[in-house]
């Protein structure tokens, strides 16, 4: 019995004592109970004066306040050590107490028949298997109703389908596509190394930019070893510095492009191009690309760490070279499609235009395309969130809000690892959505998986497929206290002895997780961890508002 009802039952005895009483009198003293209602007045004025009662009088007394003993004993017996743990669903109360709220913000679910939301700019990850509803039940209704800026992945184009036009004209939105294969779609220019962003970095600045995007660029991948793709890291390195300091500018596809270019584009130094075509109108072989490492080296136009990286560059044996620039052609490749390099050529958009205006980005990616378009895809959103964290947003209008749908798919994004615990400061929450948290640590790592989910502020799961990880949130939540009734019976005699004992339950047990219903969801917040609240699926397609903006704003 829970301590409301305990409660309950304590404050109608309260109320009965009278009514009980009085009935009790007219049994006892063999009185009308339609016309002794005197009789109260009576023993009261009696009370007062203290006049002595018959002794029937005394037991009627003890007959009214049994109720009120009995609900005393509840009351206490409320209140036990939960030795063994004190989870249990949370309730309205819970919810106001925790967090949450059903009045602005970004929705998670239904509550009864309010909509669940959180507002205070912490990121979450949303647990959904295939069909589950994620998309309409989390991406759609978001986007019908926050005015923030959002950065989204749209993997089947489904979300601006459904969603932009009413961003654009309703909500006031500016709406910007990324469509990389796709330039009529396509309205955003992507150049981190564009000559409007490179000219207000100095150099230590310009060194940081290359090194991070060089990062995304050449991933390690498990169980391989990692010197190729590190050693193309470094070319990838000195040919940005090299450019940007050359030019004050470049692109992807010119950097593609360098292992590939002749004598005449990489050696500046006229007589030196003279005495390679010779040595090669010779017969002799001549490793022009080792000339150029050196003749940066030598060039003192340049910072030592551009020629210490030049030198480095031109003691590699020409056979190792090649290996390290099939590595570095592998990784860039992308680079080499027309439509990406024209996408790729320029930059039209601000960063910081997130928070001044409201806008919001489609990242919009076909699912055959996401493993070659990846690496160009965690680049933009690197670059994003690395701008919005340059000065830390407190104001519900600044929010921006990254809704990163099958995230894990376009591979490690270290940025993302860290952006959880810092998304509040930074006012940008990132709604991680994944099929299970066994695809997170599949593409990231076990202890990736362990910081995003100690990270996160809230945890939503749809029905689970995963049992391990059914299992490691049954443990998370812990147990409730309840009552183990044993009965025992001694031999030769009759009856038997019943024990009352404490003992501890698991409030969700992974069975319970993995047959939940289709309709329902379970939510976890740090900070209420014993107080799972189990809600409904806010399915926009049962929401007769939202069905109509879809059919009138739908492409």
């Amino acid at each position: 019995m829970s301590y409301l009802k305990r409660f309950l039952i304590f404050f109608i005895s309260i109320i009965l004592i009278i009514p009980i009483f009085y009935l009790a009198t007219c049994y006892f003293f063999d009185l009308n109970i339609f016309t002794s209602l005197y009789i109260l007045e009576k023993i009261y004025k009696g009370l007062i004066t203290g006049k002595d009662f018959h002794k029937d009088l005394y037991l009627v007394f003890g007959y009214a306040f049994i109720p009120f003993f009995i609900s005393v004993i509840l009351l206490i017996e409320g209140k036990r050590d939960h030795k063994y743990g004190n989870a249990k669903w949370a309730n309205t109360r819970d919810i106001l107490k925790s967090p949450l709220n059903f009045k602005e913000g970004f929705i998670l679910a239904k509550f009864g028949n309010k909509l669940l939301r959180a507002n205070d700019g912490q990121s979450m990850l949303i647990v959904a298997p295939p069909g589950a509803g994620k998309t309409s039940s989390i991406a759609v209704p978001n986007l019908l109703t926050l005015r923030n800026s959002m950065v989204v992945l749209d993997i089947k184009g489904e979300l601006d389908d459904m969603c932009g036009n009413y961003r654009r004209e309703v909500l006031k939105n500016k709406v910007l596509i990324f469509n990389p294969y796709n330039p009529k779609d396509n309205t955003i220019k992507f150049n981190p190394f564009d000559k409007s962003i490179i000219e207000k970095l100095e150099f230590h600045e310009r060194l940081q930019l290359v090194n991070q995007i060089s990062n995304i660029l050449f991933l390690v991948e498990k169980g391989v070893d990692p010197h190729w793709s590190n050693s193309a890291k470094s070319l990838f390195v000195f040919f940005a510095l090299f450019s940007l300091e050359s030019k004050g500018f470049t692109t992807f596809n010119e950097l593609m492009r360098y292992p590939k270019l002749g004598t005449k584009e990489l050696i500046a130094d006229e007589k030196e191009r003279e005495r390679i075509k010779e040595l090669e109108e010779e017969g002799l072989e001549v490793d022009v690309l080792s000339r150029f490492f050196l003749s940066v080296g030598e060039n003192k136009e340049f910072t030592s760490i551009i020629r210490d990286k030049a030198y480095a560059l031109s003691r590699i044996h020409t056979k190792e070279m090649s290996s390290i620039i099939s590595s570095y052609t592998l990784a860039m490749i992308i680079f080499e499609n027309p439509n990406v390099e024209k996408i790729t050529d320029s930059n039209n958009f601000e960063v910081l235009d997130l928070r001044k205006e409201k806008i919001t980005i489609f990242i919009k990616v076909k699912e055959i395309d996401v493993k070659i378009l990846g690496s160009l895809i965690r680049v933009l959103l690197d670059f994003i969130a690395n701008n919005l964290m340059q000065k830390e947003s407190r104001g519900d209008d600044e929010r921006v809000y990254f809704i990163l749908d099958e995230f894990v798919r376009f591979g490690k994004m270290e940025k993302f690892l860290e952006l959880p615990a810092l998304s509040r400061s930074y006012n940008i929450p990132a709604i991680y959505i994944t099929q299970t948290e066994a695809q997170i640590e599949k593409y990231y790592s076990k202890e990736d998986l362990r910081i995003i989910t100690g990270n996160v502020r809230y945890r939503v799961f749809f029905t689970m497929n995963d049992y391990e990880s059914a299992e490691k949130f049954s443990k998370e939540i812990g147990n409730l206290t309840r009552d183990k009734i044993s009965n025992s019976a001694q031999s030769g005699k009759f009856g038997s002895n019943k024990n009352v004992s404490d003992e501890g339950y698991a409030l969700i047990t992974a069975q319970m997780l993995l047959n939940l219903n289709s309709d329902e969801v379970i939510i976890s917040a740090t900070g209420s961890k014993s107080r799972p609240i189990k809600a409904k699926v806010n399915y926009f397609f049962k929401n007769r508002y939202m069905r109509k903006i879809i059919k009138k704003y739908q492409k």
